[in-house]
């Protein structure tokens, strides 16, 4: 099999209720780890590459180590960008053969995100490729964090506009 979108495999395991894992690699230990864990056990798997991993990693020979393995297994494997902060990383990542991009303009005012994230979407959906976004704030447990999360309303709005 080779790798797909993750658009149907979601679908099936919200339907089935199952989680596919999403594990973000580094190197090709991590690669072969996670590949060969998800083929022994017969269970998709999202293998995720992040943002700010790309200036520093041979982010395009990670690419075709994971696209050389998925083509040999027989579960399903999508290439997920992690965390996308730029339509430009988007394109990048659809460009070298990611199967998924979440971008991720949670510290953009609403209408700036939802512009990017659409317009994400116009491309990557045109080539199969789908798209998760990221809206606001979901809190944390941190001494001076100002824990103010994204409202229900936001969130409904976003998803309505945007179509993620």
């Amino acid at each position: 099999m080779s790798l797909v979108s993750g658009k149907h495999p979601l679908i099936d395991a919200r339907k089935r209720g199952y989680a596919i894992p999403q594990f973000n690699v580094l190197n090709l230990e991590m690669i072969d780890a996670v590949l060969s864990t998800a083929e022994v056990l017969r269970a998709p798997v999202i293998v995720g590459i992040v943002d700010r991993h790309f200036p520093v990693l041979d982010v395009e020979s990670l690419v075709s180590v994971i696209k050389k393995k998925a083509q040999t297994m027989e579960t399903s494997v999508i290439l997920h960008l992690d965390h996308g902060r730029t339509y430009e990383r988007a394109m990048e990542a659809i460009r070298m053969g990611f199967t998924s991009v979440m971008y991720d303009g949670s510290l953009l005012p609403m209408e700036e995100n939802i512009r990017i994230t659409n317009a994400i979407i116009k491309t990557a959906h045109a080539v199969g490729v789908s798209v998760e976004a990221e809206l606001g704030h979901v809190g944390s447990q941190n001494a001076g964090d100002e824990n103010e999360v994204t409202s229900v309303s936001d969130a409904v709005e976003f998803v309505q506009r945007t179509n993620v």
